[in-house]
């Protein structure tokens, strides 16, 4: 953020902070002859899933997140994540102080069922 004012730096820098645990997940994916790339990014989105409801049912609220920090080369080095990973998600833990809107998904126009 190079054109970021102090204040834009300071909310940037305090998003690290909003919960009181915060995991990094990454990943890299490697030439396999039998677990082709895509199958090992899903792995690991099912991993996260995982997590998520690990925590629930631990009573913990998560927060999913990636943004554009994700892919910053600068962010990556500096939590020793090399160059060649991927960050997958930076994941917020700790107790809910409110629940989250329900948003209603339209699945259906997303969804074709076969055999029926």
């Amino acid at each position: 953020m190079p054109e970021a004012d102090d204040e834009a730096l300071g909310r940037e820098r305090s998003k690290a902070f909003r919960s009181p645990i915060l995991i990094v997940v990454a990943a890299v994916a490697t030439p396999h002859p039998k677990v082709p790339e895509i199958e090992q990014w899903v792995a690991v989105g099912a991993a996260i899933q995982n997590m998520w409801l690990r925590a629930r049912e631990l009573g913990l609220g998560m927060a999913w997140k990636t943004g554009s920090h994700a892919y910053h080369g600068g962010v990556k080095a500096a939590l020793g994540i090399g160059a060649e990973d991927q960050i997958i998600g930076f994941l917020h833990l700790g107790y809910a102080t409110s629940a989250a809107p329900v948003r209603e998904g339209d699945y259906l126009s997303r969804t074709r069922w076969f055999g029926e």
